[in-house]
């Protein structure tokens, strides 16, 4: 059986801005349970509802040093319609109004998001195959993953898949504000592409760089992010239709897994 992990900023029915959260809460139901276990990840909001978040159990927690902070990370879990979820609890990220905001603490919150994803697996026993990163929120956990996390037991042989959307953001920043933010093991060298600016297409590059395959989920994404994986060589899932995307996917993780590791 072939288990999947599922990384995202949201997911319905708990949060919902946009299509990325469509996907998330939709994909999983349509694997078959006999060959795949698909579980997601995904944040801890506070402006989740109370009646989801009643029924989140609680599993351990931990803490973990992030930026110049020592941070409390959470671990809660809940089954919804037959899918295995997993929650990151963090009032200090993930205590606002609203997921989103500022886009300078945005990147922050999901660099500790990712960071925390990874320090999380070794404790719920779940060994994933394959991590599916989810939209520019994810962008930095294939870097961790095979740089950082390398020799981590739990996924260091997993392959990483990333997808695309229609969530290209305007703003920039300058390269020191990320490289303020990687991990322990990731060199200069590693986060060459990180020169400022440092816009979206940048961070979807860097998350290219370190995937083994990429997906394009919506039918209007940033053209410069996906030739740039094609140019790569990775293998790519084209956009699909709703009606076909589940199969698609699924065909398309059994050829990312058959890949060579690079």
């Amino acid at each position: 059986m072939k288990k999947i992990l599922f990384a995202a900023s949201e997911c319905v029915p708990f949060i919902k801005t946009g299509g990325l959260a469509d996907v998330v809460g939709s994909l999983p139901k349509y694997f078959n349970k006999e060959e795949y276990d698909v579980r997601v990840i995904m944040p801890k909001y506070l402006c989740i509802k109370e009646s989801l978040r009643s029924q989140m159990k609680y599993v351990t927690h931990f803490y973990t040093d992030f930026y110049w902070r020592t941070q409390y990370v959470g671990v809660l879990e809940m089954e919804y319609e037959g899918v295995h979820f997993y929650f990151v609890d963090s009032e200090f990220y993930f205590g606002g109004p609203w997921p989103y905001g500022n886009m300078y603490e945005d990147i922050e919150k999901f660099c500790f998001f990712s960071k925390a994803v990874l320090s999380i697996l070794p404790l719920i026993g779940f060994k994933p195959d394959i991590i599916h990163c989810h939209g520019w929120m994810t962008a930095l956990a294939p870097l961790y993953i095979k740089k950082a996390y390398k020799d981590e037991p739990s996924f260091r042989d997993a392959k990483v898949v990333f997808s695309v959307f229609e969530d290209d953001f305007k703003e920039s920043f300058n390269a020191d504000f990320v490289n303020r933010l990687v991990l322990k093991g990731v060199t200069k060298k590693d986060m060459a592409h990180l020169k400022a600016p440092v816009d979206y297409a940048t961070l979807c590059k860097l998350a290219i760089d370190y995937s083994d395959g990429v997906i394009q989920q919506s039918e209007n994404v940033n053209e410069e992010v996906m030739e740039y994986a094609r140019q790569a060589g990775k293998p790519i899932l084209e956009y699909q239709t709703p009606e076909t995307f589940a199969e698609a996917c699924n065909e398309f993780y059994d050829k990312v897994w058959e890949t060579e590791q690079k």
